[in-house]
C-alpha cells in the first residue's frame, strides 16, 4: 500500500514542465514472470522435485506409522513404563521425521527462491536495458498504475522476448 503514495510523491517532486516531459512506460510484471520460458522450466523442475521430495518423505514416514501402528496393538500388554518407554522412542522418532520433513521442505523453498530470483534479476536487467535504450524515465509495473492513458506504451510483449532471450542462454 505504500508503494503508491512512494511513486505520488515522487512524481510531484518533479516540477509541472518536467513531469510533461517524463517519459514512461508500462508492462505487466506478472505476465512476465510467470508466462517467460525460464518460468515455465522452474516450475516443471520444482513440480519434478515437489513429487520426488514427497515421495521421499512418504518413504521415511511408513516405518513411523506401522511403528505406531504396532505400539497401538502391544500398548494393552505392556506394562506402564514398558508403554512410556515406548511412547518416548515413538515420540523421537516422530520428531526425527518432522526435522527431516522440514528440511526437505525448506530445500525446495530454497530452490524456489533461487530460480525466482533467477528470473526477477533478469526481468531487471531487461527493464533498464529497454529503458536506457528507448529513453523511458520510468517504467512501472502495471499492477501499481491505477490508470495509464492510450500515450503510455506497454512493453510487455518486448521485456517478455527480451527476457526469454536472456534467460535462455
Amino acid at each position: 500500500m505504500k508503494r503508491p503514495w512512494l511513486l505520488v510523491a515522487l512524481l510531484a517532486g518533479f516540477s509541472l514542465p518536467a513531469f510533461a516531459e517524463l517519459k514512461v512506460a508500462v508492462f505487466d510484471a506478472a505476465e512476465v514472470m510467470a508466462g517467460s520460458n525460464a518460468a515455465k522450466r522452474a516450475a516443471g523442475t520444482l513440480e519434478g522435485r515437489v513429487k520426488a521430495a514427497q515421495a521421499r518423505i512418504n518413504d521415511l514416514e511408513k516405518p513411523l506409522l506401522e511403528k505406531q501402528k504396532q505400539l497401538r496393538e502391544q500398548a494393552a500388554v505392556m506394562t506402564p513404563d514398558k508403554a512410556r518407554e515406548a511412547q518416548t522412542a515413538f515420540n523421537r522418532d516422530l520428531a526425527a521425521f518432522r526435522q527431516q520433513a522440514q528440511r526437505i521442505q525448506g530445500d525446495l523453498e530454497d530452490e524456489n527462491v533461487k530460480l525466482r530470483k533467477r528470473i526477477s534479476d533478469g526481468v531487471r536487467s531487461v527493464v533498464e536495458g529497454l529503458a536506457q535504450e528507448k529513453g523511458y524515465d520510468l517504467v512501472l509495473p502495471k499492477g501499481l498504475v491505477f490508470y495509464s492513458g492510450a500515450a503510455v506504451p506497454d512493453v510487455t510483449k518486448d521485456v517478455l522476448a527480451r527476457t526469454n532471450a536472456l534467460l535462455d542462454k
